[in-house]
């Protein structure tokens, strides 16, 4: 009796593990990229000095100074209001750079990534998820077309399939509807960025990555590191489970 206990405890183990191990592997897979380690810096609040920390324009340069960092751009989005030729919608606009496609590995259904010149400046341009895209342009492919984005008009050049899966992979705050060049959200930032968004070299460990991000953030000062936290992706998107 007692060796049939063992074994029905042991096989229950065995079983645990298993589950653990799957759920490792699912959480790799969702928060892997792709040609870039992720990063994500944002303010936080020191106990010991009782200070906030605070981002700007000038600390997303510093950060792109940084060896090993191949880029990094505010993380910002807001809603807009988006009219098409068979209506209209209130539309999440996501501020994304050239690389945002490839490195959360987001499928494109139709048309194409942002180009470099794009991203790097207000060109009016921008994707749509299909959600988005079945709204403003219900009868046929969006691409091509321009949309009415509060008054300036974007061109339609790429719609993405987006899945919960990418929610979980990216970490943005909300489900985006379209994704535009990061510069077009800096008038919502009112000089102060809640995220920062950077791509690094992944043959660069992660623990020393993150060091040398913090310590950029910190000036050379010890007393900042309080303010500021630097994590990578995979730390948290591993959050979401319960081992």
């Amino acid at each position: 009796l007692l060796i049939g206990l063992v074994i029905v405890l042991l096989v229950i183990l065995v079983i645990i593990l298993a589950m653990k191990e799957g759920m490792r592997r699912q959480i790799d897979d969702v928060s892997r990229t792709q040609g870039a380690a992720v990063f994500i810096a944002q303010p936080g609040f020191d106990p010991a000095s009782q200070r906030v920390g605070n981002l700007t324009l000038e600390d997303v340069g510093r950060l792109r100074s940084v060896s090993g960092v191949l880029a990094a751009l505010p993380r910002l989005s807001g809603d807009k209001r988006v009219r098409g030729g068979h209506g209209s919608a209130q539309v999440r606009l996501q501020g994304v750079d050239e690389r945002f496609l490839d490195v959360f590995r987001v499928p494109l259904k139709s048309g194409r990534p942002f180009m470099a010149r794009e991203a790097a400046g207000r060109e009016p341009v921008l994707i749509l998820t299909e959600a988005a895209a079945a709204k403003l342009a219900p009868l046929g492919d969006p691409v091509g077309k321009r949309l009415d984005v509060e008054g300036k008009l974007f061109e339609v050049v790429g719609v993405v399939q987006w899945s919960p899966q990418l929610d979980a992979r990216t970490q943005l705050l909300a489900t985006p509807e379209g994704l535009i060049p990061w510069a077009w959200r800096l008038a919502d930032a009112s000089g102060s960025i809640p995220l920062v968004e950077i791509h690094a070299d992944p043959r660069v460990p992660e623990a020393e990555m993150a060091q040398r991000l913090a310590s950029e953030l910190a000036r050379g000062n010890p007393g900042r590191r309080g303010l500021y936290s630097v994590e990578s992706l995979r730390e948290l998107s591993s959050r979401t489970v319960d081992f």
